[in-house]
């Protein structure tokens, strides 16, 4: 465990005075596996040794979990959030960094932390980040244990048998592999210009707005619609500075967004495209772009595959409605009782709610 100075102990304690966090403030760090390791705490006002061990009411060691060790891929609320939990009020924050870590604010009293609160720590933050990524240097990401992710994610995708089942599992799945706010599925439509939004996964309240309707796009139209058109992975640490941006209806309009975005190839043709989103500048390193390049390569021959099997399945339901067509004719004993059959099969096999026939 990678030790921090008094300094940084210090304003944790600055900072619990100030939000009135007088449970604790505890600052945890990514230790380059995929987990986030306790690195300085204090509570009610005092220091506390990370490295000292943990015990619940009955005086048993807790887990590593709950005693100095928290999964990285934690639930939503990371992008600065309040979250109101009994006895008292949690709030999760994440560094500006995203390897560098996670702010954890605890309020003993009901009242949630305010958006003044939140906005305090961030500052604190953004003042500790440079400290800590000098004192622990670059933070490698896992690869093995992200590669595996990756391929475990793909065998997944490609047991899945339509677009909509494999975008909205690449939606949920990527998290294992990225961390972040808000997830977005585009696959091109058969007029070549239409980016549809098969699926859309937000983590964070900031995009719990977003609709389908809003979200769609034509290929070079926004910055999804830059990467469509150029085939080309991008890594985007200002969103709201980038000039290929366009305001999405009914998300916040947020002035600190980070994006990842990486084109879905099927041979030397843009099918579609995936958008990770988070809250804060400068969210995504250049590991997680390759590592969302991969699994968006994997996650398209299972588009393509699915949009294959739903294709041949339309052309055997075709062929089956015509040939019950064909077949139901046979017992008409007049044109009007020839017509009533006809009609009835033609309703069925189109889906529609009726059909005239007339002549």
């Amino acid at each position: 465990m990678v030790m921090l100075n008094a300094e940084a102990t210090n304003a944790l304690k600055h900072l619990a005075l100030a939000i009135e966090a007088d449970h604790g403030v505890h600052l945890y760090l990514d230790r380059g596996d995929g987990v986030l390791e306790i690195m300085a705490s204090v509570h009610e006002g005092q220091a506390v040794d990370p490295a000292t061990p943990t015990f619940d009411e009955d005086g048993e060691p807790l887990p590593d979990e709950d005693s100095g060790l928290l999964r990285r891929w934690l639930p939503t609320g990371l992008g600065g959030s309040a979250g109101q939990e009994e006895p008292g009020a949690v709030a999760h924050l994440t560094l500006p960094d995203e390897r560098v870590g996670l702010l954890v604010m605890e309020r003993v009293r009901r009242e949630p932390f305010s958006d003044d609160d939140l906005a305090l720590a961030r500052v604190q933050a953004r003042q500790m980040v440079s400290n800590v990524s000098t004192r622990l240097g670059p933070r490698p990401i896992a690869w093995s244990a992200q590669l595996e992710a990756v391929q475990s994610v793909a065998a997944q995708l490609t047991r899945l048998t339509s677009v909509e089942e494999v975008s909205a599992a690449l939606c949920s799945q990527t998290q294992r592999v990225v961390a972040f706010d808000n997830a977005r599925v585009y696959v091109l439509r058969e007029d070549g210009r239409t980016l549809e939004p098969v699926a859309f996964r937000p983590h964070a309240r900031e995009y719990h707005g977003e609709s389908a309707a809003g979200l769609r796009v034509t290929v070079g139209e926004g910055i999804t619609g830059w990467v469509a058109a150029t085939g080309q992975q991008l890594i985007i640490d200002d969103a709201a500075r980038d000039p290929r941006a366009v305001q999405v209806p009914g998300s916040a309009d947020l002035s600190e967004e980070s994006m990842l975005l990486a084109p879905l190839r099927s041979e030397s043709r843009v099918i579609g495209v995936v958008v990770l989103s988070r809250l804060g500048l400068a969210r995504f390193s250049d590991d997680e772009l390759r590592l969302l390049g991969v699994l968006a390569d994997q996650a398209a021959v299972a588009i393509e595959n699915a949009g294959l099997l739903a294709e041949r399945d339309r052309h055997v339901a075709e062929l089956a409605a015509l040939l019950d067509i064909s077949q139901a004719g046979g017992g008409a004993t007049d044109e009007r009782d020839l017509a009533s059959v006809l009609s009835g099969k033609l309703r069925e096999a189109a889906h529609m709610d009726a059909c005239l026939i007339s002549r």
